[in-house]
C-alpha cells in the first residue's frame, strides 16, 4: 500500500528533468537495519548559553528524554531555538521565504527567486545571500532537475523530499567548510550544531509498517539516490542512508506556523526538542514567532528531576481518539497518567 507514504503508485514510473530519465528500480530491496552513530555527541554543548536547565536521560519504556535539572517556574522560558534543517511547505513555496520562513501578504508572491533552479523564493536579497550556504550546488542541482508528478506524489511528501534534499545539502556544505572538529556555520542560526549531532537522532526504521518503508524506499530514496549519481556528486548517499535520514526527519520534525493565518509555513528539525517525549497533560508549551524559531515555555511549575513533555497532538480530544492518533502516527501506545485515568473511567462506565 504505497498510499500509506503519500504515493499513488497507479501512475507508474516517475520521470524527472527535461531528459525524462526514469530512476525507478525494477524491484523493491529489503529494508536494512538502521545503523547507529559511531560516537555519541556531547549533549551538554547543545544547550544555549550554557544554562543547562535540562539534561538528557534514558527514560524507562520511552528511550531518551529531557528532565529538569533545577526547579522551573510557570511561564519560564526554558529554551528558544533555531532548527538544524527546515523546508517551506510546498503549498506556499512562492509566498514563504526559503530562508527565514516569513510569509508575504496573502494573495501576493515573493519577488526573489533562484534563477538557476526556479524552485526557491526569498523575501529579500539578503535572505537569498544568507541561504547560499544551504542552497548550494548540491541542492540547486537537484532541484533544477526536479520534476515531480503531483498525481503520483502528495504535496506533503514533496515537502518532505525537499527537507531531505536540504538535509543532504547541509551535510555536503559542512564537509566543504569544516576543519577537523572546530568550526561553526558562517551564519550561526542553528545554535552551531553539526551533522554529527543530527545523526544522533533516532529513526527506528523497522518500527514503521513494511508497506510504508517499501514505498518510501522505492519511490523516494531510490529516485533521489539515482538522481545524485546521475548528477555526479562525489560521495552520493545510498538508498539506506536516505531512508534513515527521511525517517529521522519524519519522526523529529515540527510544524512552523504563526498567527494570524495559522497555516503551516514549513517543517523543521530541532535537535534538543527531539528528546521531548509526549504527554497528554504536558508541562511544556510551544510558542512560535514569525520566523522559524521555537520557544519552549513551562506551562506550570516543574520540580527538579521531573520529565519535560510536550503534546504531539490535540489533547482536547477524547482518550480513544488521542490514543489512536498516537498509535497510527507516532507508533506508540500512550500510557500517560491522563490516558490511564480516562481509559479506566470509560471502562468502569461500560461495566
Amino acid at each position: 500500500d504505497t498510499t500509506a507514504c503519500g504515493i499513488n503508485a497507479e501512475y507508474g514510473d516517475c520521470k524527472m528533468g527535461k531528459k525524462k530519465r526514469s530512476f525507478k528500480k525494477a524491484s523493491k530491496p529489503k529494508v536494512a537495519a538502521k545503523q547507529q552513530p559511531k560516537q555519541t555527541p556531547n549533549y551538554n554543548k547543545w544547550y544555549p548559553l550554557g544554562k543547562n536547565p535540562v539534561k538528557m536521560e534514558i527514560m524507562p519504556g520511552k528511550g531518551r528524554g529531557l528532565i529538569a535539572s533545577r526547579q522551573l517556574a510557570k511561564d519560564e522560558l526554558i529554551f528558544e531555538l533555531q532548527p538544524y534543517v527546515w523546508s517551506v511547505d510546498e503549498n506556499f513555496r512562492q509566498s514563504v521565504c526559503r530562508y527565514c520562513l516569513k510569509e508575504c501578504l496573502e494573495g501576493s508572491t515573493l519577488e526573489n527567486c533562484c534563477i538557476k533552479c526556479n524552485q526557491v523564493w526569498y523575501c529579500s536579497t539578503e535572505c537569498m545571500k544568507l541561504d547560499g550556504f544551504f542552497h548550494n550546488d548540491y541542492e540547486c542541482s537537484m532541484l533544477r532537475e526536479w520534476e515531480i508528478d503531483p498525481e503520483v506524489y502528495e504535496i506533503d511528501v514533496v515537502t518532505e523530499m525537499k527537507l531531505l534534499v536540504r538535509t543532504i545539502s547541509t551535510k555536503h556544505a559542512e564537509k566543504q567548510t569544516q576543519k577537523e572538529d572546530n568550526y561553526s556555520f558562517p551564519y550561526p542560526l542553528n545554535d552551531n550544531l553539526k551533522f554529527f549531532d543530527y545523526e544522533s537522532l533516532i529513526s527506528n526504521v523497522n518500527e514503521f509498517p513494511a508497506e510504508t518503508i517499501d514505498g518510501l524506499r522505492y519511490w523516494i530514496c531510490s529516485y533521489l539516490s539515482n538522481m545524485g549519481k546521475w548528477l555526479c556528486f562525489g560521495q552520493n548517499e545510498s538508498e539506506d542512508e536516505l531512508l534513515d535520514l527521511m525517517i529521522k526527519n519524519r519522526r523529529n520534525s515540527f510544524s512552523i506556523w504563526h498567527a494570524p493565518s495559522m497555516r503551516q509555513r514549513g517543517i523543521a528539525v530541532f535537535l534538543i526538542p527531539s528528546f521531548l517525549n509526549h504527554d497528554c497533560d504536558p508541562n511544556i508549551t510551544l510558542e512560535r514567532d514569525p520566523s522559524r524559531s521555537l520557544r519552549f515555555v513551562a506551562s506550570r511549575d516543574i520540580e527538579s528531576g521531573e520529565e519535560l513533555c510536550i503534546s504531539y497532538i490535540d489533547t482536547s480530544e477524547d482518550v480513544i481518539v488521542r490514543k489512536e492518533k498516537l498509535s497510527s502516527t507516532y507508533l506508540f501506545d500512550c500510557s500517560c497518567k491522563r490516558c490511564t485515568t480516562e481509559s479506566n473511567t470509560n471502562q468502569n462506565k461500560e461495566n
